[in-house]
């Protein structure tokens, strides 16, 4: 484990020098592994693939700038976890499952359905008023439950920075709270509509 730890540190250093063939080392020695850690996440191995190869070559881009104070092989899989994450959390608010629409409005009368795309209108405002680099953080933070650290790396900011974007963000739910608790009514009366 010692010796592991060594070679990595040792190829990290040579990488950080600018030597493709450390590079190539660490991706020979860690790609398959990711590959698998990475499609637990996101259930795909094509989707895994890119993720990892992304991985590497932002390892590679960032190399002068990155500093691990752990061991190289926790700061690859961390990097990676944060990448399916981000990747999920794009997925969700890209792409809306079928199934679900129809289940909802098979349940829902016609005056349901508009205030289900009302209350879907409110929360799109809300987050609107959310700078998009403040909005980003949150979701990061909030949905996909990512450290402030975590996201700092991600993002290539300051902590500081990323406690700022959240302090904005919920600054301006805060301002917005009468909004997002009738919507939380609408959704939990609908909801009992359904039972």
């Amino acid at each position: 484990m010692a010796s592991e730890e060594h070679s990595d540190s040792v190829l990290f250093r040579q990488v950080k020098a600018g030597s493709n063939r450390a590079l190539e080392e660490l991706f020979a020695k860690y790609y398959p592994a990711l590959c698998v850690f990475a499609a637990s996440y996101v259930n795909s191995s094509v989707i895994a693939e890119d993720l990892v190869s992304e991985t590497f070559a932002n390892f590679w881009v960032k190399r002068k700038k990155i500093e691990i104070k752990q061991q190289l092989k926790a700061y690859l899989y961390t990097s990676v976890k944060n990448a399916a994450l981000v990747h999920l959390r794009k997925k969700r608010f890209q792409t809306v499952e079928i199934s679900t629409l129809h289940t909802v409005r098979a349940n829902c009368s016609p005056t349901d359905g508009m205030q289900t795309e009302d209350a879907q209108k409110s929360i799109a405002n809300v987050l609107d008023k959310i700078p998009k680099q403040s909005r980003k953080v949150f979701l990061m933070h909030r949905l996909d439950e990512l450290k402030y650290k975590e996201i700092a790396a991600i993002l290539d900011i300051s902590v500081k920075t990323v406690e700022n974007h959240m302090g904005k963000a919920i600054k301006i739910l805060k301002e917005n709270h009468s909004i997002l608790m009738n919507l939380i009514k609408t959704v939990i009366a609908l909801y009992l509509g359904f039972k």
